[in-house]
């Protein structure tokens, strides 16, 4: 059965990598990153022509995990196109910079936390579940904290 994912940071690396085998795979897949119309727009008009050339249902929806707002309207996007949402791969990068001895653990943490819960499936009563929904982080740039 095909599932319907939302992978976040899939403009480039794993994110890119992911939807682009999942929707081969055959499941739907919405591909989010952040500014599809601006700096990724090429990026995004890219995985949209390979679903188009390829017959795959992969799909770019805007997604910012720092803001609450545009996580909601993505999820609420994937929720009104395709009726549920099955897995989200929470691949998208946290970013610090700044040296290592500056930092406590509590701003990754909580960071990566905050993110996470935006990408999260939200609670009744705007859908009903079939089953529980899959999560899955993933990323290049970080790993929950501890």
């Amino acid at each position: 059965m095909s599932s319907v994912v939302l992978i976040t940071g899939a403009a480039t690396g794993i994110g890119n990598l992911t939807a682009r085998a999942l929707a081969a795979a055959g499941h739907t897949v919405y591909a989010s990153m952040r500014d599809v119309r601006g700096r990724n727009a090429a990026r995004a008009e890219e995985l949209r022509a390979l679903g188009r050339r390829e017959g795959h249902d992969l799909r770019v929806v805007e997604l910012d995990v720092q803001s609450e707002a545009s996580a909601e309207a993505a999820v609420a996007t994937v929720l009104d196109e395709a009726g549920r949402l099955d897995t989200v791969v929470h691949n998208a990068g946290h970013l610090y910079v700044g040296y290592v001895e500056a930092f406590t653990p509590a701003p990754p943490r909580s960071s990566y936390r905050r993110s996470s819960a935006r990408t999260s499936p939200p609670s009744p009563p705007r859908t009903r579940w079939p089953r529980s929904p899959r999560t899955r982080s993933d990323s290049s740039a970080s790993r929950p904290p501890s």
